[in-house]
C-alpha cells in the first residue's frame, strides 16, 4: 500500500485540514460497501477480497480522522522527519528539568515543601499548557498554508512544530502524574 492509498481510499486530494463530517460520510459509504457480513454468501476468494477492502478502509480511516496523525502519514509520504527534543522552548525545558531534580520522592516531602512543590509543578504545567496550544494552533496555520501552496519548508516547519506540540504533551503528562503523587 502506498502512503497516497489512504486518501486514494477515500478519493480525497491530499490535505492536511479535511471537512471530519464528509471523512465520516465517505467511510460508512465504504463500510456499507465492503463488510464482510455482505459477502457471507459468496466464494471464499471474494469472502477475503472484502475482508482485504474492509482493513484497508479502517487502516486508512484510523489515520486521516485524527489530525496529528494524518499530519505525521503526510509528513512520512513526503519523508521528512525530526529531532522530537527540538524547538522546545529553552525557559520551559529548563524549568521543567529543574522540577525534575526538585521533584525527589514526593511521598517523603513535609506539608509546607509539598505545599511550595505543587505550587512550582502547576505554575510550569500552565506554561507547559500554554505552549502545547500555541503549538496546536501554529499546526493549525501550517497545515492551511501547506494545503493552499504545498512547498517542503512549511513541511518541515510542520514536523518542528508536531515535534514541540508532542514533547510538550510528554512533559505536560509527567507533571500531571508528579501532582498527583502529592495529592
Amino acid at each position: 500500500m502506498t502512503t497516497q492509498a489512504h486518501y486514494a481510499v477515500f478519493d480525497l486530494p491530499e490535505r492536511l485540514v479535511l471537512d471530519g463530517a464528509d471523512l465520516e460520510a465517505r467511510y460508512h459509504a465504504l463500510a456499507r460497501r465492503f463488510h464482510p457480513d455482505r459477502f457471507m454468501a459468496r466464494s471464499q476468494a471474494e469472502r477475503d477480497d472484502a475482508s482485504d477492502q474492509m482493513e484497508r478502509v479502517n487502516a486508512a480511516y484510523r489515520t486521516l480522522r485524527d489530525p496529528i496523525e494524518r499530519l505525521r502519514y503526510v509528513l512520512a509520504r513526503h519523508g521528512v522527519k525530526a529531532d522530537i527534543r527540538q524547538g522546545v522552548p529553552v525557559e520551559v525545558a529548563e524549568a521543567y528539568f529543574e522540577l525534575q531534580e526538585t521533584f525527589g520522592d514526593p511521598a517523603t516531602a513535609t506539608g509546607q515543601a509539598r505545599s511550595e512543590l505543587s505550587g512550582s509543578a502547576r505554575v510550569l504545567r500552565d506554561r507547559i499548557k500554554t505552549s502545547v496550544e500555541e503549538a496546536a494552533s501554529r499546526m493549525t496555520a501550517l497545515g492551511a498554508d501547506w494545503d493552499a501552496a504545498p512547498r517542503p519548508e512549511t513541511l518541515e516547519a510542520l514536523a518542528l512544530t508536531l515535534d514541540r506540540h508532542t514533547y510538550l504533551l510528554s512533559m505536560l503528562r509527567d507533571i500531571d502524574g508528579k501532582l498527583s503523587n502529592l495529592s
